[in-house]
């Protein structure tokens, strides 16, 4: 479990709280390997549902500017998100909200400054 959830403790006890439910499920006094194994598909598809939840509409905007793209660069994310939104936000709050998105493995950004590209985490 430590293996797939990379650290991440939101991952380990998503993975555990499936787990536990399957073991309930089928009646079983113990958490075995295969029950982990066969929990952690849906334990990181609920992880990411209730972080998707948890965006803020201008993030909820860029995460839709992203993966409608597939993949984008910062400008023309930008570009595209203010023309999605009302009232933009700066170019600092921007990078503050894909940060805290990457964190919570919603996108992955790869490449520094101008050759950086943002997409969603399948």
């Amino acid at each position: 479990m430590a293996d797939v959830a990379a650290g991440d403790a939101r991952t380990a006890i998503g993975i555990l709280r499936t787990a536990a439910r399957y073991a309930d499920r089928d009646a079983v006094g113990e958490i075995k390997r295969e029950v982990i194994t066969e929990a952690i598909p849906e334990a990181k598809s609920e992880i990411h549902r209730k972080s998707l939840d948890k965006l803020n509409p201008h993030q909820q905007a860029l995460y839709e500017v992203i993966t409608d793209a597939e993949e984008i660069g910062p400008s023309e994310l930008y570009e595209e998100y203010t023309e999605r939104v009302a009232d933009p936000k700066t170019k600092r709050m921007v990078r503050n909200y894909l940060s805290k998105m990457e964190h919570y493995n919603l996108i992955v950004a790869e490449g520094k400054t101008c050759g950086r590209t943002y997409r969603p985490v399948p």
